[in-house]
């Protein structure tokens, strides 16, 4: 069966190339399960302080009525969502609430393509609950996916997004699941923040041009994503596709490596013409140094 792709990215045999990153929204327009639901907490004395040492100051009634407003905002509307979420943290900067507000605006941040705060939110939540699987994923990989030429200290953001994503994936086997979870639902959520944290790896080590520690990685994510398109496809496809920036058609038999929830596939090419592979590699070559790629030594 014949199937046409339009990918964003090509790993092959003896040549890679990576094009620019688009954070897509489009996993945030369904609400898919979450290792941290958002509860209905009727009754502010049943909630865990977050600490022994320095607890939580008490909950009194505006307080509350504003965490169930953000809560019952909608998450088609990402946008109000966040600005409920902004407006709350800056009225009430020590609520027990925080945890919730920021993960919740880390998945609202990412959505709207909003990198700097997604990061920044992201490491306030951690620096509360360092056992947030979820938001260890999700700054995990995306932080290798945005980078370009122009990312200052490349190496140390790198490093980061590979802590991130290894701690995430230490994290999932621990996890108790919630009561009001099903357990599905909670086996689907663990296996989509294991697929977010080994593309974080995967990406990391193609970034560091180590190829062969980025394929396995891809690999896992590819098992654990729920898409079932392309994502299933285990054996060879007979792919078609232009070369980005020519006219050149290439017509080839691959197999599917990896793919994300950004629309964005791996491919490693199996039979392809002679000449067509010179010039992609060619294009490959160029591409990636025009975006600062250093090449393997």
């Amino acid at each position: 069966m014949k199937k046409s792709l339009q990918l964003a990215t090509f790993i092959f045999v003896g040549g890679m190339l990576l094009s620019g990153a688009r954070i897509s929204a489009q996993s945030t327009q369904q609400s898919p399960p979450t290792l941290n639901p958002e509860k209905k907490q009727d009754k502010p004395a049943e909630v865990t302080p977050l600490t022994l040492d320095n607890p939580a100051p008490p909950v009194n009634a505006e307080e509350d009525a504003a965490i169930q407003a953000f809560r019952a905002a909608p998450v088609t509307d990402m946008a109000k969502k966040d600005q409920l979420g902004e407006g709350f943290l800056q009225k009430y900067p020590e609520s027990r609430y925080r945890p919730e507000v920021y993960s919740i605006l880390v998945r609202g941040y990412l959505s709207q393509g909003q990198i700097d705060k997604m990061e920044v939110v992201g490491d306030k939540e951690i620096a509360l609950n360092p056992t947030d699987a979820q938001t260890l994923a999700i700054v995990g990989s995306t932080l290798p996916r945005v980078m370009n030429a122009n990312t200052a200290d490349p190496q140390k953001r790198l490093d980061k997004a590979e802590q991130y994503s290894k701690k995430a994936l230490e994290v999932l086997p621990t996890l108790v699941k919630p009561a009001d979870l099903s357990d599905a639902d909670f086996l689907k959520a663990k296996d989509q923040t294991s697929a977010l944290a080994y593309s974080g790896l995967g990406l990391v080590a193609f970034r560091r041009s180590k190829f062969a520690e980025a394929i396995p990685n891809f690999e896992h994510a590819v098992k654990l994503d729920p898409i079932p398109d392309p994502v299933n496809f285990t054996g060879l496809l007979d792919v078609t596709f232009l070369l980005p920036e020519s006219e050149t058609v290439l017509q080839a038999k691959g197999r599917l490596v990896w793919a994300d929830v950004g629309g964005r596939a791996g491919l490693r090419f199996v039979v392809i013409e002679p000449t067509l592979f010179q010039e992609l590699q060619r294009w490959t070559n160029r591409k990636m140094k025009d975006e600062g790629w250093e090449f393997p030594t």
